[in-house]
């Protein structure tokens, strides 16, 4: 549901608003910033580290330098750099090649 709400997914029935005004209709960045999941088990996909950090953005091809900076603030920045692959390491589903 909250994915949903973030418009990470769209909804193939009914309707879902804030404030009386469709989310359809919102500019998702505003959306965003006005809501905000923190979920107790992180999500990870069978992907590559930046595209992991990348997935749900409006730009879905940001800079490398936008995503260490969100690494940093994520406060995962050099865990990454000490994978072998670092930004290109795969995390498998749910990140079941990561160890740790």
């Amino acid at each position: 549901v909250m994915a949903l709400l973030e418009r990470f997914y769209n909804q193939n029935k009914g309707v879902i608003t804030v404030d009386g005004e469709n989310i359809r209709n919102m500019n998702i960045r505003n959306l965003r910033e006005q809501v905000c999941i923190v979920s107790q088990e992180p999500t990870l996909f069978d992907c590559t580290i930046m595209e992991n950090i990348c997935y749900g953005l409006d730009d879905p091809k940001p800079s490398y330098e936008q995503v260490v900076a969100a690494a940093k603030m994520a406060n995962i920045h050099n865990f990454v750099l000490g994978l072998p692959e670092g930004y290109d390491t795969r995390v498998g589903e749910k990140g079941t090649q990561l160890s740790g």
